[in-house]
């Protein structure tokens, strides 16, 4: 009788110890960051980026099914980079990962035996036949991610990892997704666990449908560069792969908020953070909570956010909300700040190329087209400045007050500059609450 009160006694203890460590295991809420934007009539935009902590554990191992695109745009260096990369990762991952290989163009085709480990015979075999595989036809996305969703859905419940991991450039040419369907596709992914990251090579690269894939599974992006070796792309991957995600089952948002994208919370990565745009002014400190989902653990997440005083720098959130609204966000590829950062960038390019065109119009006594673009560009960003002077010079011109159509529009020392270098991304000013 001693001996089983004494049994049953440690018992007690060791669930107590185990239930402990469960619990310390579960994420916590992370750094809160706020930023805005308003509108010369008062309208207020805003861009949250919200970060989760994880308690680093032991590898679990991960389940990977990794996409290698073969169609025709992936040759020459692209394919030969590609290649390396794809090898140099299965010589990355641990031994205990478990890997489907597949080559996908207008189909996916299985290259490895499933679930085989990285250093594995059937993997070199595997390898060696991805080689010898021609490069021809276009790409299916929309396949790909239906293949890796029905892979994951015929395992066994377990409490290793998932990832899909994906060497291409992205062009879903056969296949033109609208983003309902991209929708669904990704909610399965979600349904399985099973964040999408893709490593982003070739000669032009959809890295907005690549974005998105990553932001609304909770997986990562990495682009190209030539002077990155394929060792290194190989090694973002591993790591990629191994990442912590936290699911959001629920959230809540202050009343202050008018409209929100994406409308369904992303999922939260160790390591980067989760964006959400949207509407709404906030003059007081405010909470964002969310309930995530944890290898069966449900954990409560609260933010504690300062507000920060609109900024021109987060001048394209007025363009972005509107652009992502018919889609309810489905299309943002803002996978982290950085990404936001670039989106940016490529709205503020937009918006230059537009002045260019205005400024041209104008020269050329086209006073309506420079009208037009003047007001696209303020429909995009409400203060610019230069396209508030395009349109003075305009009803100047109409009005017959001066007739200069060579000479520049000079604008003043102050007027920000439109058309830097892309390598000189806009600064984004985000200050993180303590």
């Amino acid at each position: 009788m001693t001996n089983n009160r004494q049994w049953m006694a440690t018992a007690a203890c060791l669930m107590v110890t185990w239930a402990a460590a469960a619990q310390a295991a579960v994420p916590t809420a992370g750094i809160a960051e706020h930023g805005a934007f308003a509108k010369p009539d008062g309208e207020t935009f805003f861009v949250l980026s919200l970060q989760a902590q994880f308690t680093t554990q032991a590898d679990r191992g991960v389940d990977i099914v990794v996409f290698f695109d073969t169609s025709a745009s992936q040759t020459a260096i692209y394919r030969d980079k590609g290649l390396a990369a794809l090898e140099d990762l299965m010589a990355t991952l641990p031994a205990q990962d478990k890997v489907c290989l597949y080559a996908v163009d207008v189909e996916p085709v299985e290259i490895s035996p499933p679930w085989v480990a990285p250093q594995s015979g059937d993997m070199k075999t595997a390898l060696a036949a991805m080689k010898r595989r021609t490069p021809l036809g276009a790409t299916d996305m929309s396949l790909a991610m239906e293949t890796a969703a029905r892979l994951f859905a015929q395992l066994k419940p377990s409490n290793r990892g998932r990832a899909v991991l994906y060497i291409g450039d992205g062009m879903s040419a056969v296949h033109i997704m609208q983003p309902e369907e991209v929708g669904k596709r990704m909610a399965k992914l979600v349904e399985q666990r099973a964040p999408f990251s893709s490593y982003s090579i070739g000669p032009r690269r959809d890295n907005e449908l690549l974005g998105a894939l990553a932001n609304h599974t909770g997986g990562y992006l990495v682009i190209d560069y030539p002077d990155k070796e394929a060792k290194g792309y190989a090694r973002d991957l591993s790591v990629i792969a191994h990442g912590e995600v936290a699911w959001p089952t629920a959230f809540k948002l202050p009343p202050q908020v008018v409209e929100v994208f994406p409308k369904q919370f992303p999922p939260l990565r160790s390591d980067r953070e989760t964006i959400l745009i949207g509407r709404g002014k906030f003059t007081e400190p405010f909470q964002v909570s969310a309930t995530v989902d944890y290898f069966g653990q449900k954990a409560p997440l609260v933010w504690q956010v300062e507000p920060q005083k609109p900024q021109e720098d987060h001048a394209p959130l007025a363009d972005l909300v509107t652009r992502c609204r018919p889609s309810d966000g489905i299309s943002l590829p803002t996978c982290g700040k950085a990404a936001l950062v670039e989106v940016y960038r490529v709205l503020d390019k937009n918006v230059s190329k537009l002045l260019k065109l205005a400024e041209t119009a104008l020269a050329t006594k086209n006073a309506d087209q420079a009208e037009i673009l003047a007001n696209q560009v303020l429909a995009q960003d409400p203060r610019n400045l230069e396209a508030q002077a395009l349109l003075t010079a305009v009803e100047k011109r109409r009005k017959g007050f001066f007739n200069v159509p060579d000479t520049k529009l000079k604008l003043g020392p102050n007027t920000p500059k439109k058309d830097s270098p892309d390598k000189t991304p806009p600064k984004l000013k985000l200050t993180p609450t303590k």
